[in-house]
């Protein structure tokens, strides 16, 4: 559930400049999670600091705060564009993020979910899980992009899936996964149009959707406690890792991957696709130093004989 935030709790010089980013988050077609993630940031750094705040009095601010390195960054980067699009708009003398400082952040490791553990959780999975399941596995989508999902997105004519609620507010279009679709079309609740996954129970007929989206955080905490209830130690997101190994796996293209992924950074991916270590394994031990062959040196030919 997304937590409260109140836009009057700021001073008003700060709420101008935030609404005016917030219309251009909009314009630019930025995701609502993205867009209030932002606005959260800067509500309360409008509160405890003010936007006003130089390069120093920033970098002591979010290092007061219980992040991790890595949240850290996020941080700094929301405000690193915040500032960048206040500078451009001539709205502050001087952009004081020019010159931050960045926290360094160690890549981690691809955590697929195992072969055995994907047939198991598939095989034990209500009709609606089995759905989530299989496009984090087969499609390599988010949750956001699952709670964004309509019916209009999945083009099984053209075989096609279009993936609009990104990561970024960036579209992109997959290939749609035969065994995706089946679960899809043999679904009883799809929709002729509108959100795929939709809100029930609030209305007087409980089997009534609302014509509004799940949550995302609905769709990861249904999927984490399937998982669990398997004794399966693998989130979410460790189906988009799986895909992203396994399509590594079958097209040798690392920037196939990327773009079926949605990532605009090549290192994002390999964060992603893990690599196969048997065949690693087998490919550094076949490594060995031949001992060069002495060169001969060419004879010199032999000079003709006279006959008498």
């Amino acid at each position: 559930m997304r937590q409260p935030i109140d836009i009057n709790t700021v001073a008003e010089d700060d709420r101008k400049l935030i609404e005016g980013y917030i219309e251009h988050m909009e314009d630019r077609g930025l995701s609502r999670n993205t867009i209030h993630q932002r606005e959260c940031l800067l509500i309360k750094m409008s509160n405890e600091l003010g936007l006003s705040a130089g390069t120093t009095e920033i970098r002591r601010w979010v290092n007061s705060m219980n992040y991790t390195a890595k949240s850290k960054s996020i941080c700094l980067s929301h405000l690193s564009v915040f500032y960048a699009w206040a500078r451009k708009e001539r709205l502050i003398a001087r952009n004081p993020m020019t010159d931050m400082p960045r926290p360094k952040i160690n890549r981690g490791l691809p955590r697929p979910i195992s072969d055995a553990d994907l047939l198991k959780a598939l095989d034990e999975a209500s009709q609606m899980v089995k759905i989530w399941l299989l496009l984090g596995a087969y499609e390599g989508l988010r949750c956001q992009e699952m709670a964004g999902l309509k019916r209009e997105d999945i083009m099984p004519k053209e075989r096609l899936l279009r993936v609009t609620d990104a990561k970024g507010g960036a579209e992109r279009i997959v290939p749609l996964h035969p065994e995706v679709w089946e679960a899809l079309r043999g679904w009883w609740k799809l929709p002729k149009s509108g959100y795929i996954f939709q809100k029930y129970g609030k209305s007087d007929d409980w089997r009534k959707p609302l014509k509004e989206k799940m949550s995302p955080n609905y769709i990861s905490s249904q999927i984490s406690t399937h998982l669990k209830s398997l004794d399966i130690e693998s989130t979410p997101h460790s189906l988009r890792h799986w895909f992203a190994t396994r399509l590594l796996a079958s097209t040798h293209d690392l920037r196939v991957v990327g773009e079926t992924l949605g990532h605009r950074d090549i290192n994002s991916t390999l964060v992603y696709a893990d690599w196969d270590r048997e065949v690693a394994k087998a490919g550094v031990w076949a490594l060995k130093v031949s001992t060069p062959k002495p060169v001969r040196k060419p004879r010199k030919p032999a000079k003709p004989r006279m006959g008498f």
